[in-house]
């Protein structure tokens, strides 16, 4: 006797998709078999079985076997993710409040109905603030407001967020010592007028040179005198 399963249909489906199998046996002379008897089990302990329809919800590839007494055949089936239910959004790079003109880094999960993890290279980020500039999923930020961050893949969202503060500005120079206003400056001492002193000084010095040379001279022509004086006795 002979015993063989098929897997109606693509042998590739999505989580929570039921799939119909279908089963036949021959005798040794090729004639057919009632199969009713017969047991279908997965090499996935979640797959639940209604008869020859198996529903799988986990994601990845299983072994379907049928068996019918002595009689056992097998049949592959490969199970991908279903559609994003539950999308998780976090920083995963930078923190918040994070300073205007600041960036950060999110992080993104997604699952679906049964928990299997879904693809998450098609999600998209959306700011609440128009001037935010966002790069898959770095976010810059040039203005300080609370910031609304939302990723969305399919019909999943998540959101989040963040607190923009403005740059801190610089501390003020510190208070300059009040400085005296003029009139109370302490007066300088009196200092002699010089036009008239220097003018006199300069005249005295003047008429005592003239007196001395007029002295000089009068000694010469007394000296001068004397001397022809003598030459006339002798």
């Amino acid at each position: 006797m002979s015993l063989t399963l098929v897997v109606s249909g693509e042998p590739e489906v999505v989580a929570g998709t039921p799939v119909d199998l279908v089963v036949s046996a021959a005798d040794e002379f090729g004639n057919p078999v009632d199969t009713s008897g017969v047991v279908i089990t997965s090499s996935v302990d979640s797959d639940t079985m209604v008869g020859l329809t198996v529903t799988p919800t986990a994601a990845g590839d299983r072994t379907l076997t049928a068996t019918l007494g002595q009689l056992t055949a097998t049949a592959p089936l490969s199970v991908t993710p279903g559609a994003p239910t539950v999308l998780e959004l976090w920083i995963e790079d930078g923190e918040s409040p994070v300073d205007v003109g600041g960036s950060l880094t999110l992080g993104v999960s997604a699952t679906d109905e049964f928990g299997n993890p879904v693809d998450t290279s098609g999600v998209v980020v959306t700011s609440s603030v128009a001037t935010d500039e966002i790069d898959s999923l770095t976010v810059r930020f040039p203005t300080a407001s609370p910031h609304v961050l939302t990723a969305t893949l399919g019909d999943a969202t998540a959101s989040l967020t963040v607190e923009v503060t403005p740059a801190e500005q610089p501390a003020p120079p510190p208070p300059v010592d009040d400085v005296p206003p003029v009139d109370d400056v302490p007066p300088v001492d009196d200092v002699p007028p010089t036009t008239g002193g220097g003018l006199a000084d300069t005249g005295v010095a003047t008429g005592a040179a003239a007196g001395s040379a007029a002295a000089v001279m009068l000694l010469t022509a007394g000296g001068l005198l004397l001397v022809r004086s003598r030459r006339r006795t002798s």
